[in-house]
């Protein structure tokens, strides 16, 4: 109930909103989306993994 005190939690004081972690395969498709984005911009040139491990990579940072 918003505005009730509770330990570490003043009156008024809203909790903080914790960020949805992605789904598995909601991950999954970003990554290939991304992939794909990144091969279309080399013009298809590398081996496909290559693109899947870059973009894979770009994901975690």
């Amino acid at each position: 109930m918003k505005g009730t005190p509770t330990e570490g939690n003043p009156v008024g004081e809203e909790k903080p909103v914790l960020e949805k972690q992605p789904t598995l395969e909601e991950r999954y498709l970003s990554i290939q989306e991304a992939a794909y984005h990144l091969a279309e911009k080399d013009g298809f040139a590398r081996c496909p993994v290559s693109y899947w491990l870059q973009a894979e990579a770009d994901s975690i940072a």
